[in-house]
């Protein structure tokens, strides 16, 4: 087992933020701020619990339906990891999303990982970091996983470049960051 997350560092000031339908997310703010970003559907359940490796005073809130999906760590009230995951998306999806985020970052440089199927892109500033992950499946649908944490958050869920090597390398079907299902879900 891995061990517990221990207390973040300070949150910096930084270039990266989460982009959704032309507003964007910082890490620090609160969970209610962060819906006004990511609004849930009404069909929408929502989550609480924990990844395995992270312990109160840190929680888990979130919200996800069957095609999309919006989760958050936080310390102390304040966010230091938040997720985005849809399931509608393609390829051109994805390259359209990376796009937008190099010219949101056009001064941050990124880091490509992939296998030529799964395709991760990073980005880091000021002991943040930022994943865009494409995991497409057997048909044209690309799972898209967006992220945003502190470097030690990120890295505690396996979103880092040298855990997404080292996983495309040993299981390149399953990779870091995949959609996969919540317990714990409560109908909003």
């Amino acid at each position: 087992m891995a061990s517990a997350v221990s207390e973040p560092l300070p949150i910096q000031d930084s270039r990266l933020h989460l982009l959704h339908h032309g507003n964007s997310l910082n890490l620090g703010v609160n969970y209610d701020e962060a819906l006004k970003v990511f609004e849930p559907p009404k069909n929408a359940f929502d989550f609480t619990e924990l990844p395995p490796n992270f312990r109160p005073p840190y929680r888990a809130r979130g919200w996800e339906t069957a095609k999309e999906g919006f989760g958050a760590i936080t310390y102390n009230t304040r966010i230091v990891l938040a997720i985005w995951q849809t399931d509608q998306g393609d390829l051109r999806t994805y390259e359209k999303l990376v796009a937008t985020y190099a010219a949101e970052f056009p001064t941050v440089p990124s880091d490509e990982v992939t296998n030529g199927k799964v395709r991760y892109t990073f980005y880091e500033s000021n002991g943040q970091r930022l994943m865009i992950l494409a995991v497409p499946d057997a048909g044209s649908t690309v799972h898209i996983t967006v992220a945003l944490g502190l470097n030690e958050t990120m890295s505690a869920i396996g979103a880092d470049q040298a855990q997404a090597r080292q996983v495309l390398a040993k299981k390149p079907e399953i990779p870091l960051g995949a959609p996969s299902e919540s317990s714990g879900e409560e109908k909003r």
